[in-house]
């Protein structure tokens, strides 16, 4: 309920788009920390497992090893917390990203949009593939049409 003093705000201002597309992550001045999963991503930012933690505050360097491009993106760690569902220690952590380039993060959100959606087709048929041969399948066969 709202009221004169405590207006609604909004948790998100970006629709999050589920995804479990590789990623990739190293603090600025480390080595690549362990392979991540992306969970979900956004025009703001993106979540994903770790297993190791990073603290709120912490600006890491992020790349997608299955996609076509590879350029690198840089978000801030604003939240992390134990992945409740896991029976390994390890933390689902959020992303804002920090640079204003609208553009190629939409372009981002809808290449893994489009390679979550071709392995949806996939299954369908009958054909399971992990997450990384559905991007590289994608790839191969849709990348040169997709505008950059």
């Amino acid at each position: 309920m709202t009221t004169p003093e405590t207006p609604f705000v909004p948790a998100r201002r970006f629709i999050r788009h589920a995804s479990k597309i590789p990623l990739s992550c190293s603090r600025s001045g480390h080595r690549d920390d362990p392979p991540q999963e992306l969970t979900n991503v956004s025009f703001g930012g993106l979540a994903f497992v770790s297993p190791e933690r990073h603290d709120p505050g912490d600006v890491l360097e992020l790349s997608f090893p299955s996609l076509r491009t590879q350029p690198r993106l840089q978000g801030e760690v604003v939240w992390s917390r134990v992945d409740p569902q896991s029976k390994t220690k390890r933390y689902i952590e959020g992303i804002r990203f920090l640079d204003e380039q609208d553009h190629f993060r939409a372009r981002l959100v809808e290449q893994i949009c489009y390679i979550e959606a071709y392995t949806e087709q996939e299954r369908e048929k009958g054909r399971i593939l992990t997450h990384e041969e559905a991007a590289e399948e994608w790839t191969q066969k849709y990348a040169a049409a997709f505008p950059s």
